[in-house]
């Protein structure tokens, strides 16, 4: 797995980081929610942005949705 990429269940997932700009959302389905959070708070830290996450139910999928704040 590189930098940028998350893999809660087992499914690397790509996040284009550069094109994540303060204010902007993404919601990414998951099962393993605690897991989710800890690999993008650490991709968030490491890239000096500050993320803010919420377990969420959209469209009948299981996920959690992530604020870049300032």
């Amino acid at each position: 797995m590189k930098l940028g990429q998350v893999c809660p269940d087992g499914v690397v997932i790509d996040i284009n980081w550069d094109a994540f700009g303060v204010g902007m959302s993404l919601f990414i389905p998951a099962i393993n929610l605690v897991r989710l959070n800890k690999q993008m708070q650490t991709i968030a830290n490491s890239k000096g942005f500050t993320i803010k996450g919420f377990d969420r139910i959209e469209n009948k999928k299981l996920g959690m949705r992530f604020w870049r704040i300032v």
